[in-house]
């Protein structure tokens, strides 16, 4: 009588779970019947009422589920956009008590003390508070799962009135201009950072039909991505073109004649390059392989350069900061300067209109109220 009344347990794989070292493996569940063919129709019979997304399974193992199942193959989310999520949640919220819980048992309280007493910057909390969002408004299309998410208060993106940009000195800039011919290998996109403002994906993206040479005109459309298999199938990370990091990033930079010239003498030293190690690329920076240049490898060049010449060292985006807040002190309008910047609003491009002296300001007051 015993034996009659034992159920038949099977398990199967449910989803994938991002397990020490930030590995992806195998979770599974167990289904039970009399028979084991029983147990295989509970297992389908769950299948088609929730697909997997058990609401009674933890708000951790769900997240997870979500971002291996519906993020991470997402064609329309860009890789940066997946990254910042999956880092937000690996490294802050993953393994706390409300991600142990039950999703059906967390309320909007629970959720909103367990950010009110997270020790992380703010945009995690804003990260993380998005992907909850974007795994419950899944959940909504095969039940009805209140949204907890609007109901919390996270904080908010705030510009500080003193925005800390760092930017190169004009002696700085000067000196770093006036020996480049010494680094033939970052001579000219030292120009380029130095002259466009762009992001340095941007341009070790580039390739020479990107420069329109007689219109004197830069097409940034496409930014060089390090990029790993977010679902730890594949090892190892690679190089690829990618879109920009916004729609408004897509642009057209007017270059002056220096910069050309600076072509030209780039590409005539890239050739001789290409003859000498036998490769062909249209990409403008390439290592003796003809591969892309990775950024973190060329900063040790750049580092040893900044040191044979007594400047300190400052990160690529430092240009981009310095040709910011030069386009501020030349008095472009805002609007202009942040479609040459490709920035997304003109809300980012302010920190540079706020990074000026005390004498600036002097003198635009003198402007103001001075005889005339």
């Amino acid at each position: 009588m015993e034996k009659q009344n034992e159920m038949t347990e099977i398990k199967k794989v449910v989803a994938k779970r991002i397990g020490e070292g930030g590995k992806w493996e195998d979770r599974e569940r167990a289904f039970y019947g009399k028979t084991e063919q029983d147990a295989e129709q509970a297992y389908l019979l769950w299948q088609q009422e929730c697909y997997g997304f058990d609401t009674e399974d933890t708000l951790g193992d769900l997240t997870e589920k979500y971002i291996y199942e519906m993020l991470i193959p997402d064609r329309n989310m860009r890789y940066n956009t997946k990254r910042g999520y999956i880092m937000a949640y690996t490294k802050y919220f993953k393994g706390t008590p409300i991600m142990m819980r039950p999703l059906s048992t967390v309320r909007a309280i629970d959720l909103q003390l367990a950010y009110n007493s997270m020790d992380c910057k703010g945009v995690n909390i804003r990260l993380m508070n998005t992907l909850l969002g974007k795994l419950y408004a899944f959940l909504q299309l095969g039940s009805n799962v209140p949204d907890i998410t609007k109901q919390v208060k996270v904080p908010q993106l705030v510009m500080k009135a003193d925005s800390g940009v760092v930017v190169w000195a004009a002696d700085e800039l000067k000196l770093i201009e006036s020996r480049l011919d010494e680094v033939p290998v970052i001579r000219f996109l030292t120009v380029l950072l130095i002259n466009t403002g762009c992001r340095i994906a941007e341009l070790l993206g580039l390739q020479y039909s990107d420069i329109d040479v007689e219109n004197k005109r830069i097409k940034i459309t496409k930014q060089l991505q390090n990029k790993s298999d977010m679902t730890g199938e594949k090892k190892g990370r690679w190089f690829e073109l990618a879109p920009p990091k916004s729609n408004d990033s897509v642009r057209v930079i007017p270059v002056s004649d220096h910069v050309i010239k600076e072509l030209a003498i780039h590409k005539e030293w890239h050739d001789r390059q290409k003859l000498i190690y036998n490769y062909e690329s249209d990409f403008i920076f390439t290592t003796n392989r003809g591969n892309p240049v990775n950024q973190r490898t060329q900063m040790v060049t750049f580092k040893r350069y900044y040191k044979k010449i007594g400047v300190p060292y400052k990160p690529y985006h430092t240009y981009r900061h310095t040709f910011g807040t030069n386009l501020c002190k030349r008095d472009v309008p805002i609007q202009v300067a942040s479609k040459l910047l490709g920035h997304s609003s003109i809300n980012v491009t302010a920190k540079y209109y706020v990074n000026i002296d005390e004498q600036q300001k002097i003198d635009a007051i003198n402007k103001l109220f001075g005889p005339e």
